[in-house]
């Protein structure tokens, strides 16, 4: 019975309640067909728009924010 979820979930078992484990409270998502798809790259992405940037997950930190955080760990010192 599981294969048949599995199927339309994209995980198995295993994965499912690994992934769930410890929550009360969980969300999922059941989608009618999965089907794998080789990955599409940068310069692929970059031919349907040429301003595409990839997400970063960082932040640019100026010296001005470098000399803020500075001086506050100075006067906690």
């Amino acid at each position: 019975m599981w294969n048949k979820y599995s199927e339309r979930l994209g995980i198995d078992v295993q994965g499912f309640y690994s992934y769930y484990n410890g929550y009360n409270k969980a969300i999922g998502i059941e989608f009618e067909m999965i089907k794998a798809v080789a990955p599409i790259g940068l310069m692929e992405l970059r031919n349907v728009d040429p301003n595409f940037h990839p997400p970063q997950i960082y932040r640019y930190v100026t010296n001005d924010d470098i000399a803020v955080i500075l001086a506050q760990k100075i006067k906690k010192a």
